[in-house]
């Protein structure tokens, strides 16, 4: 006998109705505006230009990290002050994210998306051509501050662009570019310095050039995503020509359906309300602690290499770069299949099941990808715009908790702090070169780990917030970055590197136990 559904079933019935991919074909099939109509060949170029744009927001960033010795000789400053470069530049990217979202929501995602990176492109061109170090640290400042958008942008174009089912493997895709971009930027660089017989400028003409491409392919394929069914922004009494060049205007075209003014002030102030949430600050603070560390190992590795008794030369130092990509695909495999898990064993045990029809196949999508709650969060992201907000599950009715996302962070904390360890010891003993490589994997296997599973619980957490919750974490991720630039050579030189590492592995674990341990405990009184 099938009882009657509960108030909560229903409602979660209705926040997962959206989802239904008929649902979405029926609104507007034949309608060519809509970007889930456009052909596959458009929809393959502009995520292109996207991914083109994403990987050069790390990558480029961090570019600079295997040049430092040359900057330090040509400038005149110790190699220490000269990593530095890159500090300012990291922090901007998690306030230029942060800066970026109103107006992405008001003005459309292609303006903001194009003419952040042509001025990117510019402020990389000031850095090569840059003649002190003073100068060129504020030209990669204005970098990171302007180059961060396409990491926030993204997940909204892959929302209007692409059918739910298609969500979590497209964002897969898109994330992919986060994990390598900030390792294979430098080796890069550091080739290219080789090559150009230690001529700083010319890797960093080469990273012009690099925007350049990037920002040449979003004029031919870039398009504006967003999409309402009552939004006329094709008058007819407009060529082609004037509808793509008032697109990337994105002024007087109604881009969006939305007011400019209040949608600007409506949207910094849910960004500066959600910044505080108990439950995302407790876990934005964690993942901050998480990148710290491994985000100073990429910024002063290049310090120790060159030292004894390594005396790496600069491909071997370049090519050691590979260490960190592979920790931090390594990462990403195993939150991709450990979030799965927990989903799937935690249906089991509680019998979460979903409701018949189209639902079901959704559900089934999306339970078997690591990126199920990140396909959810992006259900409710027209909310805000005004809609109303649902819960993405309720706990009386279904038995499945946000909070068990955090599960999977115990394994990469312990992996990034055996990390750490094992790094900071092969420094102290002067061990082989081995053991860096092995710890510096093992870093950046737990600092991606366990963001996919902060960043999955955060997502689920507040599904109609899915971009302004990326651009806080995004934040917290290089405040992290920015400080530890700062006091870890002084610390190293204060009380050597065997003490420092351990103690940086001993505050990821209280940090853990401290900031995301809480959660669980705010959660429980809630379900109480």
């Amino acid at each position: 006998m099938t009882s009657k559904p509960t108030t909560t079933t229903k409602a979660r019935e209705d926040f997962l109705a959206p989802l239904d991919e008929q649902a979405y074909r029926k609104s507007s099939t034949s309608d060519m505006a809509n970007p889930r109509n456009w052909s596959v060949a458009k929809k393959r170029l502009l995520f292109a230009a996207l991914m083109s744009s994403s990987l050069l927001a790390d990558g480029a960033m961090t570019w600079g990290a295997t040049l430092v010795v040359t900057q330090a000789e040509n400038w005149g400053v110790s190699i220490n002050y000269s990593a530095t470069s890159m500090n300012y530049g990291i922090l901007l990217q998690g306030f230029g994210g942060i800066f970026a979202v109103p107006f992405i929501e008001a003005y459309g995602r292609l303006p903001i998306w194009f003419w952040s990176q042509v001025v990117t492109m510019f402020m990389v061109l000031g850095a090569t051509l840059s003649t002190s170090y003073p100068v060129f640290t504020t030209f990669r400042s204005l970098q990171g501050f302007f180059g961060t958008v396409p990491q926030v942008v993204g997940l909204s174009i892959i929302h209007d662009m692409y059918p739910p089912k298609d969500w979590p493997r497209m964002i897969n895709i898109w994330a992919s570019t986060f994990l390598v971009g900030p390792f294979l930027g430098p080796a890069i660089a550091g080739y290219l310095l080789v090559a150009s017989q230690y001529h700083w400028i010319i890797p960093f003409g080469v990273l012009t050039a690099l925007y350049g491409l990037s920002t040449i392919l979003i004029i031919l394929f870039g398009y504006e995503t967003y999409y309402h069914q009552s939004d006329n922004s094709n008058p007819a009494n407009r060529s082609p020509l004037m509808k793509r060049i008032y697109a990337f205007i994105g002024l007087n075209n109604n881009n969006t359906h939305l007011d400019k003014p209040s949608t600007l002030v409506s949207e910094s102030s849910r960004l500066l309300k959600l910044i505080f949430r108990l439950p995302l600050l407790l876990t934005g603070i964690s993942t901050m602690i998480n990148f710290c560390w491994p985000i100073g190992i990429t910024a002063t590795v290049e310090t120790f290499l060159h030292a004894p008794p390594y005396m790496f030369d600069e491909i071997q130092a370049a090519s050691m770069r590979f260490a960190g990509v592979i920790g931090a695909v390594s990462g990403y495999v195993f939150g991709y299949f450990f979030n799965e898990w927990i989903y799937k064993h935690y249906q089991s045990k509680n019998n979460i099941t979903q409701k018949t029809g189209n639902n079901d196949e959704l559900g089934r999508t999306a339970s078997e990808n690591s990126s199920v709650q990140v396909a959810d969060a992006l259900v409710s992201f027209s909310s805000a715009h005004g809609e109303q907000q649902h819960q993405v599950s309720s706990p009386s009715s279904s038995g499945w908790r946000p909070e068990y996302r955090l599960h999977g962070v115990w394994i990469p904390v312990a992996s990034l702090a055996g990390g750490l360890i094992t790094y900071g010891l092969t420094l102290n003993f002067q061990k082989s070169w081995l053991g860096l490589a092995f710890g510096w994997i093992m870093v950046n296997l737990g600092m991606v780990g366990s963001t996919v599973a902060i960043t999955a619980y955060t997502l689920e957490k507040y599904p109609s917030h899915s971009t302004t919750v990326s651009a806080i974490l995004n934040m917290w991720r290089t405040c992290g970055g920015f400080s530890v630039g700062y006091f870890q050579a002084s610390w190293i030189a204060r009380n050597g590197v065997g003490v420092v590492f351990g103690v940086q592995a001993a505050v990821v674990v209280a940090g853990v136990v401290v900031f995301v341990v809480p959660v669980f405990v705010l959660a429980g009184r809630r379900w109480a």
